[in-house]
């Protein structure tokens, strides 16, 4: 199976569309540039003054209704949810980070519509957000939003969302960064910033199996994840991602046993059925870059570098 990156080269038909959406996608981001840059120093001078309870609770009172709209334009728009089974937030009572797999538009929507409770999102598409419906909405819920490409504005964030879990406000929290677009991996590697999160501020992660074929969207909850103090933090999260991976796959089995075109054997795919997917994705959202958005998958640093961090003063 061809990568992405060769994929959109050898097709002129993705080729075309990207080239569309870059042109929606640069009008857009002129548009938001200064907004957006006002907004980063907003975030960081903000994070020296006192948390702002009062307007956070009355987000949170705002999520019924935002939960009924969204079922309401997952209806009109046709797409389907098939839950695997449900989860009952009730019983925990440390602050709950919600991490999802990432695959397609309709992800936040879905989660949305499938938890209880009120949940912030971290959105790295501010830009996009600009004046539209969806920014609206979820400027209403709530939403912590980071420029993926700035350092400074990626660390204000996680502080952002620490200062949240420690006034008893849950997360949500797409950690592969961005859609998982590759045919060989159930999930991308994760980044160590949600385990540090979850570690120090003792809460609760509540794992997310997505998977979508044509307009149904499946959802499988995990079992809840405690970030164990013992283990390194890439063990840690080698161990969510497996619990991920392990999501997708039963959602996989359960596609096969339920579907007639749930069960596909790759020596039977045409030859362009990775190329229609990659179009089909790109047409759910036009403003999305599929290039742009494989630099925000987090690599982690081997051996070599990971020595050097602890020898000249510890994990960063």
């Amino acid at each position: 199976m061809l990568t992405v990156r060769e994929t959109i080269r050898n097709s002129s038909e993705l080729q075309q569309l990207l080239e569309k959406s870059k042109c929606k996608r640069y009008k857009k981001l002129k548009e938001s540039k200064d907004y957006c840059e006002k907004n980063k120093i907003r975030r960081e001078l903000a994070l020296e003054e006192q948390y702002p309870i009062e307007e956070m609770i009355r987000k949170k009172k705002v999520f019924p209704i935002l939960k009924f709209l969204v079922r309401a334009r997952l209806i009109f728009s046709g797409i389907n949810i098939k839950k695997l089974n449900t989860f009952d937030r009730s019983n925990i009572e440390n602050p709950v980070i919600y991490v999802p797999t990432h695959i397609a538009k309709n992800d936040i929507e879905v989660v949305y519509s499938c938890i209880e409770n009120h949940a912030l999102l971290l959105s790295g598409t501010e830009d996009r957000m600009y004046r539209s419906l969806n920014g609206f909405f979820l400027e209403r819920n709530g939403v912590n939003y980071v420029d993926r490409n700035d350092k400074t504005d990626r660390r204000n964030s996680v502080r952002k969302m620490g200062y949240d879990l420690e006034h008893g406000f849950d997360l949500l929290w797409f950690i592969e960064g961005t859609w998982n677009l590759s045919a060989n991996k159930l999930v991308y590697p994760i980044s160590y910033s949600v385990i540090k999160l979850a570690l120090k501020y003792n809460a609760a992660i509540v794992p997310i199996g997505l998977n979508q074929i044509k307009k149904d969207v499946y959802i499988k909850f995990g079992t809840v994840f405690y970030v164990d103090s013992m283990k390194l933090l890439e063990d840690s999260a080698l161990e969510l991602r497996d619990i991920l991976a392990t999501l997708k796959w039963d959602i996989y089995e359960y596609i096969k046993q339920t579907r007639k075109d749930g069960y596909i054997n790759r020596r039977s795919l045409s030859d362009d059925y990775w190329e229609k997917y990659l179009i089909e994705r790109v047409k759910e959202w036009p403003m999305t870059d599929l290039i742009e958005e494989l630099n925000y998958v987090f690599y982690p640093k081997d051996d070599s570098y990971r020595f050097y961090e602890e020898f000249i003063g510890g994990n960063k």
